[in-house]
């Protein structure tokens, strides 16, 4: 017994005594002069991944180069990793290296100069090793891309979402924009919030602002396809429309107010009015166009004196809305007057038939009798 144990002493002494030997031999500098070493490496157990015995030793010592008899200390199908990491293939998404059980693709075994003991300088650089580097040339790139930290959103080795993410989708981006959690409690919700920020967005780069997917004049078309077909086929174009786009009267990610709208704007066509019930319009148009019944120029609407927008909306027991005459898109009669209305529950479409003319217009409509207005030359219709 004591013999056996004397051996045991000799062997992993000697073992020992090379193992420092690699680490501190001028021959192994590049590995010693790591900033980043790798543990079994810096507390010298090269043996740990290592086998040799003593004679290949002594052929290693005479021609380095020549003789490299290193063995693992596991079998060909096995992963030297594994002996002290815990395996993550069980996981449904594996990051392609590491299924492949080829941990050296990402880290170097025995050190590095960067975290992890990457062979890059960063998480990104590195990615692009076999990831096509489509996602850093744009004007705009996600922060994280931007400092070359993918691990922000990506799990390196395996994960429980697609494309390997920390966490789905719908989760993910919350976890640093935190000012848009608010937008998952609103009343009305778009619903790319609550499915998946990359149906509007870009997580990695983008050609324009906010990382959307395309132009935001034209983006909310690529989804609302029919109502873009309808504005670009008009010639009269609201303006937030045509220069700003939707997000000048729409929050996007959403709203308590109906339509998403940034401020309050009524359902419905016919209503009782009440102050503030149209201020989203009232945020670029003169809300003097309902507040007097009669005008000078506070309303192009009017007949003589007579405001016409103030008679509409303040109707009693039937006030329009704004969009009862005017398109909030876009129309085919000028200063938006809409072709047709929705009356009534049974399906039919009041038509608008108006023309302009120098000094005020004329309506033909299925509510009431054809009238024209004059601001200079009322018309009478007390007789």
């Amino acid at each position: 017994m004591l013999k056996y144990l004397l051996t045991i002493f000799i062997l992993m002494t000697t073992v020992f005594a090379y193992a420092e030997s690699c680490n501190y031999a001028d021959c192994h500098t590049d590995i010693t002069d790591l900033k980043k070493m790798h543990s079994p490496v810096k507390e010298g157990g090269c043996m740990d991944c290592h086998m040799i015995d003593d004679a290949d030793i002594a052929k290693h010592e005479e021609d380095p180069e020549a003789n490299k008899p290193f063995e693992f200390p596991v079998g060909e199908d096995e992963n030297l990793c594994l002996m002290c990491h815990d395996p993550v293939e069980d996981m449904p998404v594996v990051h392609s290296p590491v299924g492949e059980g080829d941990c050296t693709t990402c880290h170097n075994p025995h050190g590095s100069d960067n975290e992890f003991m990457m062979p890059e300088a960063t998480e990104a650089e590195l990615c692009f090793y076999c990831h096509e580097n489509d996602k850093m040339v744009k004007e705009y790139i996600h922060g994280p891309l931007a400092v070359g930290e993918c691990t922000v959103c990506h799990s390196p080795h395996a994960s429980g979402n697609p494309y390997q993410l920390k966490q789905p989708k719908e989760k993910l981006c919350l976890d640093c924009h935190t000012e848009k959690k608010g937008s998952m409690n609103v009343k009305f919700k778009h619903d790319p919030v609550l499915e998946d920020c990359t149906q509007c967005h870009d997580p990695h780069n983008s050609d324009y602002d906010m990382f959307l997917t395309s132009d935001l004049k034209d983006h909310c078309f690529d989804c609302h396809s029919d109502l873009g077909d309808m504005i670009n086929s008009k010639e009269y174009k609201h303006a937030p429309v045509e220069y700003d786009g939707c997000s000048a009267c729409h929050n996007v990610h959403g709203s308590e107010n109906p339509f998403m709208l940034y401020e309050y704007f009524p359902e419905t066509f016919y209503n009782d009015y009440e102050e503030g019930m149209y201020q989203l319009c009232f945020e670029c148009h003169n809300v003097e166009n309902i507040q007097n019944s009669t005008t000078d120029d506070g309303t192009g609407f009017r007949n003589g004196k007579e405001n016409l927008h103030y008679f509409h909306v303040r109707l009693e027991g039937k006030g329009r809305s704004c969009k009862s005459c005017h398109e909030v898109h876009a129309s085919s009669q000028p200063l938006h007057i809409r072709a047709k209305v929705p009356f009534g529950t049974g399906g039919w479409q009041l038509p608008i038939n108006y023309t302009k003319t120098e000094n005020g217009g004329s309506c033909v409509v299925g509510c009431h009798k054809p009238k024209t207005y004059d601001r200079e030359n009322p018309i009478d219709y007390s007789k």
